[in-house]
């Protein structure tokens, strides 16, 4: 076979970690990784491209395997395709700061409350039904815990309690 045909052959994997299929296949931990598992970094930021993506596909889909993590659990809190969750807070009035920690508070709430009332089942304690009622009341608690759904019902929230013009 001719260079040019190896070449041509040559599979590299799509250059976006979305739609990549063989993702887990060829990633590299690198030194950011690394320092996500081991709890020295808790936020990854860079330019499209820079591999945000692959990093969380690969803790959200290995992290049960890696011993450093055995006691955590990861919930994914950002839709990794297509539309961004976070959308609507661009839409309409921005808010005042506190407003903005506000509705964060109140996201990380919903996603993890929804995430241990899904863990936890048909368990009945008096700590999970105080959560359910609280989720309920606010209408935060949802079968389908997706973050876009979530963020949905907190963004409704916001509007509910007049934060601002949240869209």
């Amino acid at each position: 076979m001719q260079v040019l045909g190896i070449l041509q052959d040559l599979d590299l994997g799509n250059s976006v970690a979305e739609f990549d299929t063989a993702l887990e296949k060829y990633f590299v931990e690198t030194h950011i990784f690394r320092q996500l598992i081991r709890d020295e970094a808790d936020i990854v930021a860079g330019d499209k491209g820079t591999g945000k993506t692959a990093l969380f596909r690969i803790l959200n889909d290995r992290y049960t395997a890696i011993n450093e993590l055995s006691d955590i659990e990861v919930v994914p809190a950002f839709n990794p395709t297509g539309n961004p969750v976070f959308q609507r807070l661009a839409e309409g009035n921005p808010l005042q700061e506190g407003q903005y920690t506000n509705v964060w508070k109140a996201y990380v709430l919903a996603l993890v409350g929804n995430w241990v009332l899904e863990f936890t089942g048909e368990e009945q304690t008096e700590l999970r039904r105080q959560l359910h009622n609280m989720l309920h009341r606010l209408d935060l608690q949802s079968d389908d815990d997706s973050p876009a759904t979530i963020f949905s019902r907190v963004v409704n929230l916001a509007l509910r309690l007049e934060l601002g013009s949240v869209r």
